[in-house]
């Protein structure tokens, strides 16, 4: 069931709606700009975790979305879906299909976690979750990971217009098998995602998602998240 934090409320007139059309603009030029800036990494498999699209406020629902890897090492666009409230709270699961490195088509698949550490005050106006996970992406090899890090963000609404950006870091565990893979059969890189969830409708039922990885974890996404 839906529920709306009277905290998140933004209603303060035009200075509300101001600083929320300047939230709403910033973040989706910053994403745009960080998605087509950032540098390719040397070798890479799809990672069925980036972006992580894991902000302080998760729409729930059906979430297709359009993902382009070609940030790591050769891999290219594909499909990512998720569904969110499935199984509880806190728990997302999410797979998809895209072009894995060489050109070999590859499946991934996992399971995103999340739970809340502390709400916004005074000294700190922003909401930080916890997140983790575990998932696997098979193409050219086969690459197990496991993410772990920190979301801060915060949601805004007036009236039917609801915005949600953040920001988050951490760190993947990445087992990497098989023939092809690298030599480096273990592995650990930094992950660092910046996003944004946007919804006209105040009950959230159609929500506009974004997100690009950066670090050693480079890939955007963009899509809808419906909700039944």
């Amino acid at each position: 069931m839906h529920r709306t934090d009277p905290r998140i409320r933004w209603r303060v007139g035009g200075e509300g709606r101001t600083r929320l059309a300047f939230t709403t603009v910033a973040s989706v030029l910053l994403m745009a700009v960080l998605a087509g800036a950032t540098p390719a990494a040397a070798e890479a498999q799809v990672t069925w975790e980036t972006p992580r699209l894991l902000g302080t406020d998760v729409p729930r629902g059906l979430g297709a979305y359009y993902a382009d890897f070609g940030a790591l090492g050769g891999d290219g666009t594909g499909v990512l879906v998720t569904w969110t409230g499935a199984l509880a709270e806190g728990l997302r699961l999410r797979g998809g299909w895209a072009e894995g490195a060489g050109g070999d088509g590859a499946g991934f698949g996992g399971l995103d976690l999340w739970r809340p550490l502390t709400d916004r005050t005074e000294e700190l106006p922003v909401d930080v979750v916890w997140t983790s996970g575990i998932g696997v992406g098979h193409g050219a090899w086969t690459l197990v990971s496991v993410p772990v890090g920190l979301s801060a963000g915060r949601s805004l609404q007036e009236g039917p217009v609801w915005i949600s950006p953040w920001v988050h870091a951490g760190v993947v565990f990445d087992l990497q098998l098989g023939d092809e893979a690298p030599d480096d059969e273990f592995r650990v890189g930094v992950a660092t995602d910046l996003g944004v969830h946007v919804s006209f409708d105040e009950a959230r039922r159609v929500v506009l998602s974004a997100s690009a990885g950066l670090g050693d974890r480079q890939a955007w996404a963009v899509g809808l998240v419906l909700r039944p």
